[in-house]
């Protein structure tokens, strides 16, 4: 049966002339999104309560402590680690159910922090790509959270949590442990850099009982040990949790890196109550640095960050634990904006997120199907990213689908949900 003048053989042959563009179509330049998780299509789950070493996180999702195995592993958590000598009471440090989700629907992860010792809570590392030159001079880090309503730090403004480091690191595959600190060693650092900490975003308490935003950027390490290559803390009267406990917040972290020679990096992060969310300015961090000279290796990029490393210092509440949420985090390399649990799982044949379905993603979810690597593509990862016959899977069928839609051709009786 002929449509609009396609037979289906000219279909296939278009196909395939597709194909073999698709094996080289890769575009790192306009890559948006790189990595998501609302967290809703996990089961539930929970970290176990061997704490002080790395391991696997989720069990359902990796296998492999120390990190991917070939350099086309797709982004992915990896590990998850405690920070504290034991974490016994109450709920597991790590948890993902429908206990507290943004937006009232699907799930969350709960961040459960014990008050038994100088430092608590862990880390999720998140391993954007795989390669001794690969990452992003400028990435984004979004995601929306909470502190319980009650959330308190002990007063004397040495108390701090930290949010998220991004790292850039030369040899990713070859590194035997995980990417915090901890287990670095001196000869992970200086001239034959493995894992390096760049920037880092921070709450801290400062001694007045209020609660700011930080931003600090490290060079390397001297001796073995991390040093601080400049820190700036915000007022109080710019953002202060303390006047959002117990309310979810949208916050964006960025980091550009420097060219060479040059003290021209930066980092922002935008702080928004989602109760203004839909007033806010993306152009106008709530806290920005810049003139930064954060690299002095070209090789350097973005391209692991820790979610969640760990807190400094207990609370003068007599209570077990206090509880942070989080959901719907995105990591990307233009701004995306805040996402609804509906944006994050609705993203089907229009692969990219572009407002279009052409014949790009068609060779998207090709490339997809065959197990290639999508970094450097503007493929959207989500749940539901290319799968257009609502089967729970993107395959081929599906990259035949969309063709066929970006065609004009009558989708009738094909399985297409994506309507």
């Amino acid at each position: 049966m002929k449509t609009l003048g396609m037979t289906k053989s000219k279909i296939v042959t278009f196909f395939a002339i597709i194909f073999i563009v698709l094996i080289n179509f890769s575009s790192p330049a306009l890559a948006k999104v790189i990595f998501e998780d609302n967290f809703d299509n996990r089961p539930d789950w929970s970290s176990s309560t061997i704490t002080g070493v790395a391991e696997t996180w989720p069990a359902t999702m990796q296998t492999v402590i120390g990190g991917p195995t070939t350099i086309d592993s797709p982004p992915a958590w990896y590990s998850y680690r405690s920070s504290s000598l034991s974490h016994t009471l109450e709920d597991p440090l790590y948890v993902i159910d429908s206990n507290n989700p943004y937006g009232g629907s699907g799930k969350s992860l709960r961040y459960n922090l014990e008050n038994q010792s100088y430092m608590n809570g862990g880390g999720l590392d998140l391993v954007l790509c795989n390669s001794g030159d690969c990452g992003w001079d400028t990435l984004y880090l979004s995601f929306f959270m909470k502190l319980e309503e009650e959330f308190d730090f002990e007063d004397g403004g040495s108390q701090f949590l930290k949010l998220a480091r991004m790292y850039s690191g030369n040899d990713v595959q070859t590194d035997d442990r995980a990417p915090s600190s901890t287990y670095a060693t001196s000869g992970d650092y200086d001239n034959n850099i493995k894992r390096s900490m760049n920037t880092y975003l921070d709450i801290v308490e400062d001694g007045y009982n209020d609660y700011k935003l930080k931003l600090i950027y490290y060079k390397g390490r001297i001796n073995g040990v991390d040093y601080i290559a400049n820190e700036f803390t915000c007022p109080t009267d710019t953002f202060n949790f303390k006047d959002h406990l117990g309310e979810w917040l949208y916050i964006q972290f960025k980091s550009t890196m420097n060219t060479i020679g040059n003290a021209d990096g930066s980092i922002s992060v935008w702080a928004i109550p989602v109760s203004q969310i839909d007033s806010y300015d993306i152009n106008t961090p709530t806290f920005s640095v810049d003139h930064q000279e954060i690299r002095t290796d070209i090789n350097r990029h973005f391209n692991t960050i820790i979610f969640t490393d760990n807190m400094s210092g207990q609370w003068e509440r007599d209570v077990p634990e206090q509880t942070i949420y989080f959901d719907n985090l995105v990591v990307s390399s233009t701004p995306v904006g805040p996402f609804c649990n509906s944006a994050v799982n609705q993203i089907r044949a229009d692969v990219d997120n572009n407002s279009t379905i052409n014949t790009t993603d068609a060779m998207l979810t090709l490339r997809n199907s065959l197990g290639l690597s999508m970094s450097g593509t503007n493929w959207f990862f989500s749940a539901t990213t290319g799968d257009v016959n609502c089967d729970n899977v993107s395959n081929s069928t599906d990259a035949m689908l969309i063709l066929r839609h970006s065609l004009g051709l009558d989708m009738t009786g094909t399985g297409w949900c994506e309507s």
